[in-house]
C-alpha cells in the first residue's frame, strides 16, 4: 500500500515541479491515463495489498464487501464522457497553483471521486435488485438463446 501511494504523491510531485520549471505539467497522459506504466504499477502495488490483508470484524468486512463490490461500476463512472468533462477541468485549473493546494486537491478530487463514484453504483445495484434486472437478463438470454439454437438448426438443415 506505501508504494502505491509513493507512487501516486510523486506522480502529484513531478506534475508541480514541472509545473513551476516549464510552465506547464509533465505529460499528462503518462501520468493520469488508465493505460500509464505508473498507474498500472499503483493498480499492482494496491491489488497486491489489498489481496494480503487480513480483515477482522465483522462491520469493517462488510463495509469493504460493499465498497468491493462497486469498484467496477467506479471505474465505469468515472471514466464516461460526462464524468471526464467534469473532473479533467476542475484539476487543470489547479495545476498552476501552489504545491500544497495542488496535492491536497487532487488527493481530495480522488476521495471524492471515489465516494461519489460508489454512491452512484451503490443506488445502481439496489435499484436493480428492486426492479429484479437479473431476473429480467435471465429471461432474456434464455429466450435469445432459444431463438439462436432454432437458427443455428434451421442453418444447418438448410446445408
Amino acid at each position: 500500500m506505501i508504494s502505491g501511494i509513493a507512487i501516486f504523491l510523486s506522480e502529484i510531485i513531478i506534475t508541480v515541479v514541472t509545473t513551476k520549471v516549464k510552465g506547464e505539467p509533465f505529460s499528462v497522459l503518462f501520468f493520469y491515463h488508465n493505460m500509464s506504466p505508473l498507474a498500472i504499477l499503483m493498480a499492482i502495488c494496491f491489488f497486491k495489498y489489498f489481496i494480503s490483508l487480513q480483515v477482522k470484524g465483522s462491520v469493517f468486512s462488510k463495509f469493504l464487501t460493499v465498497v468491493g463490490s462497486c469498484t467496477f461500476g467506479i471505474f465505469l463512472v468515472h471514466w464516461s464522457p460526462f464524468a471526464k468533462h467534469l473532473i479533467f477541468p476542475f484539476l487543470k485549473q489547479y495545476a498552476y497553483s501552489a504545491p500544497l493546494t495542488y496535492t491536497l486537491v487532487t488527493i481530495g478530487a480522488v476521495l471524492a471521486i471515489f465516494i461519489g463514484c460508489a454512491i452512484i453504483d451503490y443506488v445502481r445495484q439496489k435499484l436493480f435488485k428492486l426492479l429484479k434486472v437479473r431476473k429480467l437478463c435471465d429471461i432474456v438470454v434464455e429466450k435469445a438463446g432459444k431463438v439462436f439454437s432454432k437458427v443455428l438448426k434451421i442453418k444447418k438443415e438448410s446445408e
